[in-house]
């Protein structure tokens, strides 16, 4: 799917007027609009509109576990998989414009994403409980060999007491897991 992405796809400029109302999230949007496109259209080629997985891998990860969280997107797919993907809860709105205006300003930028302005986007999937939207969702979580290294590691251990699987879910679920 091709989405706008940086500074066309997340960049704020909500401050400067209603217009520009959704301007942090557009790469978002761009995603929903591809799987509405789907969804009206993949009966076309043999598919179920009722039965789609969404898949994305490193940045791709990332958006589709916000898709998770954006109420628009909600019926367009029953599953997720994302492979070394993480999501974060975005940034606020008032650090969203607080990043345009230094960007209009002085040019200086920190990192861009999804803006979790709690209407458009909802915040992240799971942060110790699943986001109201992606409660009733599957999703894999994996990621490939060798990527986030020491990211996934911090982004999966909150908590510093806890730093392998097995602490964070003892028992029976890893038994499971691990079983052959």
């Amino acid at each position: 799917v091709n989405a706008r992405l940086n500074l066309l796809g997340y960049l704020d400029l909500s401050a400067y007027g209603e217009e520009y109302k959704n301007t942090g999230n557009l790469g978002m949007m761009d995603n929903v609009a591809a799987l509405e496109w789907v969804h009206e259209n993949i009966a076309n080629f043999g598919g179920d509109p009722e039965n789609v997985t969404i898949v994305g891998q490193s940045g791709g990860g990332s958006k589709v576990m916000s898709m998770m969280a954006i109420p628009s997107a909600q019926g367009l797919f029953q599953r997720v998989w994302a492979m070394s993907g993480t999501q974060t809860s975005g940034r606020t709105v008032e650090e969203a414009q607080e990043d345009a205006a230094k960007l209009i300003e002085h040019l200086g930028i920190r990192s861009w994403g999804t803006v979790n302005d709690g209407e458009y986007f909802q915040g992240t999937v799971v942060d110790g409980k699943y986001n109201e939207n992606a409660k009733d969702i599957p999703l894999v979580l994996s990621t490939v060999f060798s990527e986030m290294g020491s990211q996934l590691q911090q982004m999966m251990f909150v908590r510093s007491d806890l730093n392998s699987v097995e602490q964070m879910y003892p028992g029976e679920p890893m038994d499971e897991l691990t079983a052959q």
